[in-house]
Protein backbone atom coordinates (compact mmCIF):
# COMPACT_ATOMS: atom_id res chain seq x y z
CA UNK A 1 0.00 0.00 0.00
CA UNK A 2 1.18 3.43 -1.17
CA UNK A 3 2.39 5.75 1.32
CA UNK A 4 -0.45 8.31 0.85
CA UNK A 5 1.72 11.68 0.16
CA UNK A 6 2.98 9.70 -2.24
CA UNK A 7 -0.52 8.05 -3.68
CA UNK A 8 -1.07 11.71 -3.69
CA UNK A 9 1.79 12.68 -6.27
CA UNK A 10 0.80 10.22 -8.73
CA UNK A 11 -1.18 12.57 -10.22
CA UNK A 12 1.45 14.55 -11.22
CA UNK A 13 1.52 11.75 -14.47
CA UNK A 14 -1.97 13.68 -15.87
CA UNK A 15 -0.04 17.39 -15.56
CA UNK A 16 -1.35 18.46 -12.23
CA UNK A 17 1.11 20.05 -10.02
CA UNK A 18 2.33 19.83 -6.18
CA UNK A 19 1.83 22.83 -4.67
CA UNK A 20 5.09 23.74 -2.19
CA UNK A 21 3.69 22.36 0.95
CA UNK A 22 3.21 18.86 -0.58
CA UNK A 23 6.65 18.95 -2.24
CA UNK A 24 7.93 19.49 0.99
CA UNK A 25 6.39 16.84 2.84
CA UNK A 26 7.30 14.51 0.25
CA UNK A 27 11.48 15.39 1.01
CA UNK A 28 10.73 15.72 4.74
CA UNK A 29 8.35 12.80 5.63
CA UNK A 30 9.32 10.33 3.28
CA UNK A 31 11.57 7.52 4.76
CA UNK A 32 12.81 3.53 5.11
CA UNK A 33 11.02 1.40 2.32
CA UNK A 34 8.56 4.53 1.28
CA UNK A 35 11.92 5.82 -0.29
CA UNK A 36 11.79 3.43 -3.33
CA UNK A 37 8.09 3.99 -4.18
CA UNK A 38 9.10 7.53 -4.45
CA UNK A 39 12.14 6.95 -6.37
CA UNK A 40 9.80 4.60 -8.36
CA UNK A 41 7.59 7.48 -9.34
CA UNK A 42 10.19 10.27 -9.83
CA UNK A 43 11.78 7.93 -12.82
CA UNK A 44 7.57 7.14 -14.17
CA UNK A 45 7.49 11.20 -14.67
CA UNK A 46 11.34 11.14 -15.73
CA UNK A 47 10.30 8.28 -18.80
CA UNK A 48 7.11 10.29 -19.31
CA UNK A 49 7.83 14.04 -19.74
CA UNK A 50 11.92 13.37 -20.46
CA UNK A 51 11.65 10.22 -22.64
CA UNK A 52 14.72 7.55 -23.14
CA UNK A 53 18.00 8.75 -22.02
CA UNK A 54 19.94 10.19 -24.44
CA UNK A 55 24.01 10.01 -24.00
CA UNK A 56 25.11 13.74 -24.14
CA UNK A 57 29.30 15.07 -23.18
CA UNK A 58 31.19 18.26 -22.34
CA UNK A 59 34.44 19.65 -22.73
CA UNK A 60 35.88 22.07 -20.31
CA UNK A 61 36.92 24.44 -22.66
CA UNK A 62 38.12 27.35 -20.54
CA UNK A 63 39.41 26.44 -17.11
CA UNK A 64 40.31 27.86 -13.82
CA UNK A 65 41.20 31.52 -13.15
CA UNK A 66 37.37 32.78 -12.36
CA UNK A 67 36.85 35.40 -10.61
CA UNK A 68 33.22 34.62 -9.52
CA UNK A 69 34.71 32.65 -6.82
CA UNK A 70 31.50 30.49 -6.41
CA UNK A 71 32.12 28.64 -2.93
CA UNK A 72 31.78 25.14 -3.46
CA UNK A 73 33.85 25.50 -7.43
CA UNK A 74 37.33 24.54 -8.21
CA UNK A 75 38.16 26.74 -10.44
CA UNK A 76 37.34 29.79 -8.49
CA UNK A 77 40.41 32.11 -8.86
CA UNK A 78 40.48 32.45 -5.10
CA UNK A 79 40.47 29.12 -4.19
CA UNK A 80 44.28 26.70 -4.47
CA UNK A 81 42.86 23.40 -5.76
CA UNK A 82 45.82 22.70 -8.28
CA UNK A 83 43.77 22.54 -11.04
CA UNK A 84 45.28 23.08 -15.03
CA UNK A 85 44.47 26.31 -16.04
CA UNK A 86 44.14 27.74 -19.76
CA UNK A 87 42.45 29.76 -21.95
CA UNK A 88 39.22 29.21 -24.20
CA UNK A 89 40.80 25.95 -26.98
CA UNK A 90 41.34 26.23 -30.22
CA UNK A 91 38.78 25.26 -32.82
CA UNK A 92 40.59 22.75 -33.85
CA UNK A 93 41.39 21.62 -30.04
CA UNK A 94 36.94 21.91 -29.55
CA UNK A 95 36.92 20.15 -32.95
CA UNK A 96 39.04 17.03 -31.91
CA UNK A 97 36.57 16.64 -28.82
CA UNK A 98 33.84 16.98 -30.75
CA UNK A 99 34.70 14.39 -32.96
CA UNK A 100 35.34 12.01 -30.05
CA UNK A 101 32.19 12.46 -28.40
CA UNK A 102 30.67 11.87 -32.50
CA UNK A 103 32.81 8.58 -32.78
CA UNK A 104 31.34 7.58 -29.33
CA UNK A 105 27.57 8.25 -30.56
CA UNK A 106 26.19 10.83 -27.95
CA UNK A 107 23.82 12.74 -29.05
CA UNK A 108 24.54 16.63 -27.60
CA UNK A 109 28.07 17.67 -27.09
CA UNK A 110 28.51 20.57 -24.68
CA UNK A 111 31.11 23.76 -24.88
CA UNK A 112 31.89 24.86 -21.24
CA UNK A 113 34.13 27.65 -20.01
CA UNK A 114 35.05 28.88 -16.72
CA UNK A 115 34.26 32.97 -15.97
CA UNK A 116 31.29 35.76 -15.72
CA UNK A 117 30.26 35.08 -19.22
CA UNK A 118 29.80 37.67 -22.23
CA UNK A 119 27.82 40.73 -21.93
CA UNK A 120 29.81 42.34 -25.48
CA UNK A 121 30.41 40.06 -28.88
CA UNK A 122 34.40 39.70 -27.40
CA UNK A 123 37.41 38.38 -29.66
CA UNK A 124 37.05 35.39 -27.22
CA UNK A 125 33.04 35.24 -28.03
CA UNK A 126 33.63 35.35 -31.66
CA UNK A 127 36.24 32.21 -30.99
CA UNK A 128 33.09 30.30 -29.41
CA UNK A 129 30.98 30.82 -32.45
CA UNK A 130 33.59 30.16 -34.89
CA UNK A 131 33.71 26.76 -33.24
CA UNK A 132 30.30 25.83 -33.30
CA UNK A 133 29.73 27.10 -36.84
CA UNK A 134 32.78 24.57 -37.53
CA UNK A 135 31.19 21.78 -35.38
CA UNK A 136 27.63 22.16 -36.78
CA UNK A 137 29.47 21.99 -40.68
CA UNK A 138 31.50 19.31 -39.61
CA UNK A 139 28.77 17.20 -37.37
CA UNK A 140 25.77 17.86 -37.95
CA UNK A 141 24.17 14.73 -36.10
CA UNK A 142 25.35 16.31 -32.89
CA UNK A 143 23.32 18.48 -31.16
CA UNK A 144 25.16 21.70 -29.74
CA UNK A 145 24.89 22.73 -26.35
CA UNK A 146 26.54 25.49 -24.54
CA UNK A 147 27.63 26.87 -20.86
CA UNK A 148 29.84 30.40 -21.16
CA UNK A 149 28.07 32.19 -17.99
CA UNK A 150 25.61 35.31 -18.00
CA UNK A 151 24.88 36.39 -21.21
CA UNK A 152 23.55 39.59 -22.48
CA UNK A 153 20.75 39.89 -25.01
CA UNK A 154 23.07 40.19 -27.82
CA UNK A 155 24.80 37.46 -27.32
CA UNK A 156 22.15 35.41 -26.42
CA UNK A 157 20.74 36.14 -30.21
CA UNK A 158 24.30 35.34 -31.19
CA UNK A 159 24.32 31.67 -29.98
CA UNK A 160 21.14 31.06 -31.49
CA UNK A 161 22.10 32.23 -34.71
CA UNK A 162 24.89 30.02 -34.80
CA UNK A 163 23.70 26.74 -33.64
CA UNK A 164 23.31 26.59 -30.21
CA UNK A 165 20.23 24.05 -29.23
CA UNK A 166 20.50 24.01 -25.51
CA UNK A 167 22.01 26.33 -22.94
CA UNK A 168 22.78 25.35 -19.23
CA UNK A 169 22.49 27.52 -16.72
CA UNK A 170 22.00 26.11 -13.22
CA UNK A 171 20.38 28.38 -10.31
CA UNK A 172 22.53 26.09 -8.07
CA UNK A 173 20.26 26.90 -5.15
CA UNK A 174 17.31 28.58 -3.71
CA UNK A 175 16.96 32.22 -4.64
CA UNK A 176 17.24 33.06 -1.27
CA UNK A 177 20.24 31.95 -0.63
CA UNK A 178 22.03 32.18 -3.20
CA UNK A 179 24.46 35.14 -2.28
CA UNK A 180 25.15 33.06 0.84
CA UNK A 181 25.59 29.79 -0.33
CA UNK A 182 26.87 30.23 -3.80
CA UNK A 183 28.66 34.32 -4.81
CA UNK A 184 28.14 37.62 -4.45
CA UNK A 185 30.19 38.59 -7.21
CA UNK A 186 26.79 37.77 -9.23
CA UNK A 187 23.11 37.52 -8.68
CA UNK A 188 20.61 34.54 -9.42
CA UNK A 189 18.79 37.52 -11.63
CA UNK A 190 21.24 37.72 -13.81
CA UNK A 191 20.98 33.83 -14.20
CA UNK A 192 17.13 34.37 -14.57
CA UNK A 193 17.63 37.18 -17.52
CA UNK A 194 19.76 35.17 -19.42
CA UNK A 195 17.63 32.29 -19.12
CA UNK A 196 14.92 34.59 -20.55
CA UNK A 197 17.06 35.96 -23.59
CA UNK A 198 17.79 32.84 -24.62
CA UNK A 199 13.90 31.54 -24.62
CA UNK A 200 12.99 34.81 -26.64
CA UNK A 201 15.26 33.30 -29.47
CA UNK A 202 14.28 29.65 -29.28
CA UNK A 203 17.04 27.67 -27.42
CA UNK A 204 16.22 25.31 -25.24
CA UNK A 205 17.44 25.40 -21.33
CA UNK A 206 18.81 23.20 -18.78
CA UNK A 207 18.72 24.65 -15.38
CA UNK A 208 19.03 22.74 -12.27
CA UNK A 209 21.29 22.64 -9.44
CA UNK A 210 23.66 21.52 -7.30
CA UNK A 211 22.86 19.41 -3.83
CA UNK A 212 25.56 19.45 -0.98
CA UNK A 213 25.94 23.27 0.05
CA UNK A 214 24.48 23.43 3.56
CA UNK A 215 21.18 23.97 2.46
CA UNK A 216 18.15 22.51 3.90
CA UNK A 217 15.30 20.76 1.87
CA UNK A 218 12.96 23.95 1.86
CA UNK A 219 16.26 25.63 0.08
CA UNK A 220 16.10 22.66 -2.52
CA UNK A 221 12.24 22.93 -3.33
CA UNK A 222 12.43 26.76 -3.35
CA UNK A 223 15.33 26.11 -5.73
CA UNK A 224 12.97 23.53 -7.67
CA UNK A 225 9.95 26.08 -8.07
CA UNK A 226 11.87 28.65 -9.32
CA UNK A 227 13.17 26.77 -11.72
CA UNK A 228 9.46 25.24 -12.82
CA UNK A 229 8.05 28.91 -13.05
CA UNK A 230 11.16 29.12 -15.73
CA UNK A 231 9.59 26.57 -17.91
CA UNK A 232 12.82 25.10 -18.66
CA UNK A 233 12.94 21.75 -20.93
CA UNK A 234 15.71 19.36 -18.82
CA UNK A 235 17.06 19.88 -15.19
CA UNK A 236 20.02 18.59 -14.00
CA UNK A 237 20.72 17.88 -10.40
CA UNK A 238 24.22 17.59 -8.98
CA UNK A 239 25.59 16.40 -5.93
CA UNK A 240 28.19 18.58 -4.24
CA UNK A 241 31.89 16.10 -3.99
CA UNK A 242 33.95 18.59 -1.73
CA UNK A 243 37.21 19.44 -3.27
CA UNK A 244 40.35 20.19 -1.16
CA UNK A 245 41.09 23.65 -1.43
CA UNK A 246 37.34 24.96 -1.75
Amino acid sequence: MLNPLIENAYKVLNGDALTRAEALALAEQIEGEDILDLISLANKVRHKFAGPVKACSILNAKSGLCRQNCRFCAQAEAHHTGIETYPLLSKEEILDAAALAASNGVYSFGIVTSGYGYKQCTPEFQQLLAAMDAMHEKFPQLKICVSVGILSRECAELLAEHHCWRYNMNLQTSPERFADLITREHSIQEKIDTIKYLQEFGVSICCGGIFGLGETWKDRIDMAFAVRELKVDGSPLNVLLPIKGT
